[in-house]
């Protein structure tokens, strides 16, 4: 992971970084696999659910937000969290056509079938 520390004589523009709080480490989420995330679409979702290494979880619902800009994922329930934690775990692990593939099928164990007030 590509981290960095940041201080208060590093910012040369602002909105400035108040020297009162020192210094601060980041780990950039980018190309190096710190973040996996699950994109869904179809006649009645369009959402992207995603975690990062930092232990960071965002839902989008991008109908009502296409620009990503309201993090919804505290109004998600609980089950619903569980099972697109689940599904993006075995999309991770899964290897090949067979394993993956029927991920998205009526042959997965543990359907993620939300209704639509569970999305909002």
């Amino acid at each position: 992971m590509n981290c960095f520390v940041h201080g208060a004589d590093h910012w040369r523009t602002p909105p400035l970084w108040p020297a009162l709080y020192g210094e601060f480490c980041f780990c950039q989420n980018s190309n190096n696999n710190t973040y996996w995330c699950l994109r869904t679409v179809n006649d009645t979702h369009n959402f992207l659910y995603c975690e990062f290494i930092t232990e960071f979880i965002s839902f989008y619902d991008l109908n009502a937000d296409p620009y990503q800009l309201h993090n919804s994922v505290w109004s998600i329930p609980v089950g619903v969290l569980e099972q697109l934690s689940n599904q993006l775990e075995r999309l991770r692990t899964c290897r090949g056509r067979e394993q993956c593939e029927h991920y998205s099928s009526p042959n997965w164990s543990k359907d993620f079938i939300p209704s639509e007030n569970d999305i909002t």
